[in-house]
């Protein structure tokens, strides 16, 4: 309902401006600081209209028929554009090698990612650019794949952001099992490192 979007918004004498934005089912709630006697203060009706204005976009956005979608945090949108504009590599990659038992076949460690997944669907998203601003759309799937190298450095490659943000790979090798991720800081930090961990 962005009509009767909340706001509980107070002056405060900052030179900054710290919002919080909160979805509960349909609505938002709107509410922080802003720094009374500035530009900010002086046309806040018209900030929050133009922040109400984003939310009906994003609500109303709609991708093959599914709303698995959201915009781009400042800072996301601060990586996104570095790589849109610059040769980035794999400086947003994050990777980490995790050891499974011996005793767990292929398939049980395929089935566990799998379930990651499914539990924790960020992993599924990509970025999706061609209208007013890049949005981050959880309807793709992350590459799950098994390999046998000792060289895990040769996995870790660009991703191509409108495809896929996350990559699997099971290491079996006869001497060891071993998970390695690499997924893009768009959507992993060092939370979702402990969540995938």
């Amino acid at each position: 309902n962005f009509d009767s979007v909340q706001d509980n918004l107070q002056d405060v004498d900052t030179y900054g401006i710290d919002f919080n934005i909160n979805r509960m089912d349909d609505s938002y709630s709107i509410s922080g600081d802003y720094p009374k006697g500035t530009y900010i203060a002086d046309n806040l009706t018209e900030f929050i209209e133009n922040i109400k204005f984003e939310l009906e976009f994003i609500g109303n956005f709609t991708f093959d028929d599914k709303k698995f979608v959201c915009a781009l945090s400042e800072p996301q949108l601060e990586v996104y554009f570095n790589e849109k504009n610059y040769n980035m590599g794999n400086a947003y990659s994050i990777w980490e090698i995790i050891e499974c038992p011996l005793d767990k076949s292929v398939d049980e460690i395929r089935n566990t990612i799998h379930s990651l997944i499914e539990k924790h669907p960020i992993l599924k998203g990509r970025i999706l650019d061609d209208i007013d601003m890049p949005l981050l759309i959880c309807d793709g799937y992350p590459l799950v794949e098994v390999c046998n190298t000792d060289d895990f450095t040769e996995l870790i490659k660009p991703f191509d952001l409108e495809m896929q943000l996350a990559r699997f790979f099971i290491i079996d090798n006869g001497k060891s099992k071993r998970i390695v991720y690499d997924i893009h800081h768009v959507i992993n930090d060092a939370i979702g490192c402990t969540i995938i961990g």
